[in-house]
């Protein structure tokens, strides 16, 4: 991990050039239960942890709530893996995938019974127990990057940040650390508390109202130079 101070002030440069789009997309993300119901902004943060192209992956996932009836359980979970996997194509989503997507959409129903139940499991607990339950279903593929997504966007925390490849580097952590810290709750206990420090850091020096979620999010858009007015065009910023 890189030294607080210079590390702060390398995020303070980027949160300062794209605060915007930061800021922008937050609002829109956390309008999305409003919108579209519970569903469809938990299946959108459980792609976080896909790797492929965001725009992508977000085009997909507005279609297949369409495809699924707003991603009803019932029906998705009686889906067998080459049926979930012909929705999602033409996009070079895996198998693999598909039968984790089914598995979460299992974890789901048969822990909380409906989408709404675990939304508001998410808005009102930590995502560390969150976690600590999902692990008694296997292949959900939920990690603490997508929980932290969920958090933010659904349940509104400010204090979490969303571990991608580009927050990861700015931090100065290789793919094996990265994988780590999503993994296991005491590197990414640790992790928030840095994180922390990193904002009160940047407050201290002027950014009195920055929050870690915000400065995580302005490293996405920055050095994956995209800007909030392509994502989520189905919200009308207000």
């Amino acid at each position: 991990m890189r030294g607080l101070k210079e590390l702060s002030k390398d995020i303070a440069r980027i949160y300062r050039q794209n605060r915007t789009d930061a800021y922008q997309y937050l609002h829109k993300a956390r309008r999305l239960r409003e919108n579209y119901g519970a569903s469809l902004p938990i299946v959108y943060c459980w792609f976080y942890s896909t790797p492929l192209k965001w725009t992508i992956v977000e085009q997909k996932v507005f279609k297949l709530h369409a495809d699924t009836h707003s991603f009803d359980l019932q029906s998705v979970t009686n889906m067998s893996a080459k049926e979930m996997l012909s929705l999602l194509k033409p996009m070079p989503f895996s198998r693999r995938t598909s039968i984790q997507l089914i598995s979460f959409c299992n974890f789901v129903k048969d822990t909380y019974a409906s989408w709404e139940s675990f939304a508001d499991a998410v808005k009102n607990e930590d995502i560390f127990s969150l976690f600590r339950i999902s692990r008694f279903h296997s292949n959900t593929r939920l990690t603490f990057k997508n929980l932290s997504a969920m958090k933010s966007f659904v349940g509104s925390s400010n204090n979490l940040l969303i571990l991608d490849t580009h927050v990861s580097r700015i931090l100065g952590l290789n793919l094996y650390q990265r994988t780590s810290y999503v993994t296991e709750e005491k590197r990414f206990r640790d992790l928030l508390k840095y994180a922390d420090e990193i904002t009160q850091r940047m407050r201290e020096d002027g950014l009195d109202n920055v929050t870690t979620i915000e400065w995580s999010l302005s490293i996405w858009f920055n050095k994956a130079k995209i800007h909030a007015d392509r994502l989520l065009t189905e919200i009308q910023d207000s």
